[in-house]
């Protein structure tokens, strides 16, 4: 049973992605003469939305928490960034080459109040062009911006080929190592379909990447290269174990607020469904242990 509902999961996440493909990339102009565009001449990849389903997983391969730094190459509306800055307080830094994505991720994190929005920096950016030095040094892309200790991508595999040798150079030169995570496809294995499909594998990993691939996020397409000066044996064996949330766990752990994550209609729901419960409760604390009511009727009456 938890297998087929696993597979359901997965199976899901893979219809949410392939319908949002779907709206923002098969439906759109592809191909535009501005420079600043997903699809002008300088972008790698066009603009389609990270799966809701495949963030946890994003976050969970991240280790994402309080002292984090996710920046997010291509960062799309900033929903990722927006999330991340919400449920753990981290710091988000988000380069974006589309001048109306990189306004709706200010407008999107003004919307989700200070909390978000002070923890967020955003900036219009050609990120086959940034300089070197760009991802691990602090305030290279401006003041009190501080280095990743993780990054993310969420781009084509055409987008990750041509990113591959300048990503790989950042990754062991930099002063502050980082992990860097990407979505779909994993650096030491995709292929640029642009430039048709190869018949062996000689090439399928020339800039030598060492990629960690979890039992459970390599199904939803996340894949982690993990920081230069920690293997992938380390960072397998590191993993972060399970909080016990049993009934005696509960009072030792105080509740997390994550502000933003539901939507009105979600907020709603959850209340209705906590009425509901409740009255469901006060029916059954108004019986005795012998399924009696208080009256001494039983349950048919």
């Amino acid at each position: 049973a938890m297998a087929d509902a696993g597979q359901q999961s997965l199976d899901l996440c893979e219809a949410e992605q392939s319908e949002l493909a779907r709206r923002y990339v098969l439906t759109s102009e592809l191909y535009v003469e501005e420079p600043w565009s997903h699809a002008g001449p300088r972008s790698v990849s066009p603009f389609a939305p990270c799966a809701a389903s495949r963030l946890p997983h994003v976050f969970d391969a991240a280790r994402l928490g309080g002292d984090s730094v996710l920046w997010d190459l291509g960062c799309g509306d900033g929903r990722i960034l927006h999330e991340a800055a919400a449920r753990y307080g981290c710091r988000c830094v988000g380069v974006e080459i589309d001048a109306p994505c990189l306004d709706m991720c200010k407008e999107g994190a003004s919307r989700l109040g200070a909390d978000v929005d002070n923890r967020c920096s955003w900036f219009l950016r050609d990120m086959t062009s940034m300089p070197s030095g760009s991802l691990g040094t602090d305030d290279s892309l401006g003041p009190d911006v501080p280095a990743p200790s993780v990054l993310l991508l969420f781009i084509t595999g055409h987008g990750l080929k041509a990113m591959s040798p300048w990503l790989k150079r950042e990754w062991e030169e930099a002063p502050t190592p980082f992990a860097i995570v990407t979505c779909v496809e994993a650096l030491d294995s995709c292929i640029d379909y642009n430039e048709g499909i190869p018949f062996d594998d000689a090439d399928a990993n020339p800039d030598g990447w060492r990629v960690y691939r979890d039992p459970v996020h390599a199904k939803y397409g996340v894949f982690v290269v993990p920081p230069r000066d920690i293997s992938v044996t380390q960072w397998a064996s590191s993993r972060p174990s399970a909080v016990d949330c049993g009934p005696d766990a509960v009072a030792n752990h105080a509740p997390a607020i994550a502000r933003g994550v539901l939507r009105e209609a979600d907020i709603r729901a959850v209340e209705n469904l906590a009425a509901r419960l409740d009255a469901r409760r006060g029916g059954i604390d108004g019986k005795d242990d012998d399924g009696k009511d208080d009256d001494g009727k039983d349950d048919d009456g």
